[in-house]
């Protein structure tokens, strides 16, 4: 036991000599930004606060680039007004990549803790990696998951395929590692300027591996097509079908640990997508976006809430300071 001790020590120093000794072939990058959103409803909803929702967070991170080896830390920074309790420094994101070149083809392996954010919209989308019905700005975002990915670009494909950890507050096997996890690929095609194209499917191949769980099917496609600068048609379509298993079920004292909690209700399928357009503005606004969702019983997610969504949002950018409405 004590040599296993050791030799995990020895692992750890290795990987930090390994970086420091190429520090001096990259750049090193000090990046940091302030974040803050509030909203707050136009119609009757008893609500007895200015705002619905209002947060500030802020974020600090060093990102170190180099031809063979990528690495960012990423700290995120509450004040006590986001819990009223105490201020929250966590890390966010921390990863390190490795990148090799073969004549036409590229191969990178990444590892760590870092976020995903697959949408290209302003308010909708990320069907894939996130549970569908919410929406609003930085609510639809990203996802953040500790992995490994491998990647392989040649020619108009750029593919990566990953293997990570889920986490759910209710569910007492997210808190033992990769007990809980997924496999998903995404293939990014770039195929000409005008024209984005990226296809995705994830499962969470994981989760059956040691008790008993219900295996849901995420696939997705994002597009979109610049017709002029600042006039762009966009969209994502997703599919999330959830199968079903008689033992898969909480426990008598209403926890999940025999079996695992399923992602969505058991045999149910959905097909979300959503449409948005970009359009000039003559320079007033940096973009302005109208954007429509439909989720066929989107109730059975979010309770009250209808299956037809709409939004309308205007970005401005000022020097280093972007500020959305919508």
């Amino acid at each position: 036991m004590k040599r296993s001790h050791k030799f995990t020590t020895a692992i750890i120093l290795g990987f930090g000599i390994l970086s420091v000794a190429n520090a001096a072939d990259g750049e090193i990058k000090i990046n940091g930004s302030i974040q803050t959103q509030g909203s707050k409803a136009l119609y009757e909803n008893d609500s007895e606060s200015d705002f619905d929702g209002f947060w500030i967070r802020g974020n600090l991170g060093v990102k170190y680039t180099a031809d063979d080896f990528d690495a960012l830390v990423n700290f995120r920074m509450w004040s006590t007004a986001f819990n009223g309790e105490t201020e929250i420094v966590t890390p966010q994101i921390y990863y390190g990549n490795y990148k090799w070149a073969l004549e036409e083809h590229k191969f990178n392996l990444k590892f760590g803790h870092w976020e995903t954010d697959w949408s290209i919209g302003g308010n909708f989308g990320t069907y894939l990696d996130k549970k569908i019905g919410s929406h609003g700005f930085m609510g639809r975002g990203s996802v953040n998951q500790d992995g490994v990915e491998l990647g392989w670009t040649f020619g108009p494909s750029n593919l990566n395929a990953m293997i990570a950890t889920t986490y759910d507050a209710d569910d007492a096997n997210s808190k033992t590692p990769f007990n809980r996890g997924y496999l998903r690929l995404e293939d990014n095609l770039k195929l000409g300027k005008p024209m984005e194209l990226t296809l995705a499917y994830r499962v969470n191949a994981l989760d059956p591996m040691l008790k008993p769980a219900v295996i849901t099917h995420r696939a997705g496609l994002k597009a979109a097509y610049t017709v002029l600068p600042s006039l762009k048609l966009y969209g994502e379509l997703g599919y999330i079908n959830t199968g079903k298993d008689d033992e898969v079920k909480k426990d008598t004292n209403g926890t999940w640990t025999s079996s695992v909690k399923p992602e969505y209700t058991q045999d149910t399928d959905y097909l979300p997508f959503y449409i948005g357009l970009e359009v000039p503005t003559a320079g007033i606004l940096s973009n302005l976006m109208f954007e429509v969702e439909y989720i066929r019983d989107r109730e059975e997610l979010v309770a009250g809430s209808d299956e037809l969504a709409w939004s309308v949002a205007a970005v401005k950018k000022l020097g280093r300071t972007k500020i959305q409405l919508s």
